[in-house]
């Protein structure tokens, strides 16, 4: 409890030290304070301070008041960038190849999307075992491209392939769909739905 109120004293102190700039910067400048691009990031922060600092204080029930006053302490160490010649340069640099980096993210997010269609397809009348389970699964789109993501990073993507190989027994190679009893793809289709039971994936679960 100590620590925390300590913590809090220093945060309101440098609060105020980044207000008293701000406020000296203003009346020097005038209205060209707001020319730099540094200073309206430097104004931001500030407001979003001061405002968790009103939220904190005097809304204290509010949902998200910590999340959003870390945000901005967060943010304050970004003023660090214009103060440090190799930082700044680091910054400009990532600033610059933001372009090519949102190209490069949309073609990953292109091919997740691909094979999470063609899990969805292939694979999406496995049944639930070990490795293939309500979360980890490729029953709806949405789980096939967390699954997709989460493969990407190496997590299990063997393990998982292999489960995909097994045929349980009396699986169906080509189940048959039953309109007046459909299959069990999540939650909300019980109880009036008939388990899916298809066979493994073969030679699709390698590609």
């Amino acid at each position: 409890h100590q620590k925390t109120e300590v913590l809090e004293v220093i945060n309101i102190a440098f609060s105020f030290i980044f207000v008293m700039e701000a406020l000296l910067k203003i009346f020097t400048l005038r209205a060209r304070y707001f020319d730099d691009n540094w200073n309206r990031f430097d104004f931001i922060i500030i407001l979003g301070t001061c405002i968790g600092q009103f939220l904190a204080h005097y809304v204290s029930d509010i949902a998200g008041t910590a999340s959003f006053m870390n945000l901005f302490r967060i943010c304050r160490l970004l003023r660090l960038v214009k103060s440090v010649k190799n930082l700044r340069m680091l910054f400009n640099t990532l600033f610059t190849s933001l372009p090519s980096m949102i190209n490069v993210g949309g073609l990953l997010f292109l091919l997740f999307f691909i094979y999470a269609i063609c899990g969805v397809q292939l694979f999406s009348l496995l049944p639930y075992s070990d490795q293939i389970n309500d979360q980890a699964n490729f029953r709806s789109f949405g789980n096939a491209m967390m699954l997709v993501l989460r493969f990407s990073t190496g997590e299990n993507w063997n393990g998982f392939m292999r489960e995909m190989l097994i045929s349980q027994e009396g699986c169906e190679e080509s189940p048959s769909f039953n309109p007046d009893l459909p299959w069990c793809l999540n939650e909300s289709d019980y109880p009036n739905c008939s388990e899916v039971n298809g066979c493994g994936g073969g030679l699709f679960t390698y590609i």
